[in-house]
């Protein structure tokens, strides 16, 4: 937030040479002006400031979540009793999402399992749909 100091000593420097030419009132008055607009400016960059952060948690997330995804694939692609290709893999703030459709009960079951080995794996929706 130093851009945020910097911003309010700017205007507060701006407004102190105008009010070099000016009477008491007129002093007083743009002096009051000064301070709200610093006030404002200062508030703004809060804000702007926490939806900043806000952002990069968000975007920290779904790096997250897409690391997740990535390592479910790959533990699928290394595994004999999952098809990788037949299983979907979804995630939103850790939580695994397995969509598509499995010839057995039993693959089924092992795409979960895997899924669920996933250190950073939160919980797991399995979704997938058994052939019949």
């Amino acid at each position: 937030m130093n851009t945020t100091r910097i911003w309010v000593a700017t205007a507060a420097a701006v407004g102190l040479i105008g009010l070099a030419g000016c009477s008491r009132d007129e002093t007083a008055d743009m002096s009051t002006q000064v301070d709200q607009v610093g006030a404002e400016m200062s508030a703004k960059a809060d804000a702007a400031g926490e939806r900043m952060d806000q952002v990069q948690a968000d975007v920290g997330q779904a790096l997250d979540d897409t690391a997740i995804t990535t390592k479910v694939k790959s533990r699928f692609a290394e595994s004999p009793a999952v098809s990788a290709l037949a299983v979907s893999v979804e995630t939103e703030q850790g939580v695994v999402t397995l969509s598509g459709t499995v010839p057995s009960e039993t693959e089924r079951l092992s795409a979960e399992s895997i899924a669920r080995s996933v250190a950073e794996v939160r919980d797991v929706k399995n979704e997938l749909a058994v052939k019949s």
